[in-house]
């Protein structure tokens, strides 16, 4: 069996991805990270940043940069729902809301240009293997960091 180098095919897919994405949501003046955060906010509205730096897999400056440019493009608005300024509250916005449709529907037609030549069992089995891959990776990313952080002075090895 022909095995293929995955990483620059998942590497290709993401790029090639995030380019498509870029293009459909042009009109809305925001980058892929950007979009990516308020679909969080979207999903979840009243999140707090640690929440969606967690929900989306980006770091908490990229988040805040985001919400900065969200906020600024009347997007999400950023309330302190407690009276705590630690404790902010990001909320879409009717404008964000109102995009919902045309978002959703460039979604659902992104993902039916990947897998339109797929087969149902293909695509499906296409999503699963995808899935798996991301929570192998995530169990390797938690690995590493613990890791890291019980000994900060020494090469992680590599098993």
């Amino acid at each position: 069996m022909h095995h293929h180098k995955i990483l620059p095919l998942i590497r290709d897919l993401g790029q090639r991805t995030q380019e498509l994405l870029s293009q459909e949501f042009e009109f809305m003046g925001l980058g892929p990270g950007q979009i990516r955060v308020l679909t969080a906010v979207l999903a979840t509205p009243g999140i707090n940043q640690n929440s969606l730096a967690r929900a989306t897999n980006l770091n908490k400056s990229t988040i805040s940069r985001a919400v900065t440019i969200l906020s600024r493009a009347g997007y999400v608005e950023i309330r302190s729902l407690t009276g705590n300024k630690k404790s902010l509250s990001i909320l879409p916005t009717n404008l964000a809301k109102s995009l919902i449709p045309q978002m959703s529907s460039i979604t659902e037609d992104t993902e039916s240009v990947i897998i339109k030549s797929l087969g149902p069992k293909e695509a499906q089995n296409f999503g699963q293997n995808l899935k798996t891959i991301s929570v192998n990776l995530d169990s390797l990313i938690k690995q590493r960091r613990n890791q890291l952080a019980t000994e900060p002075n020494s090469p992680t090895e590599r098993t």
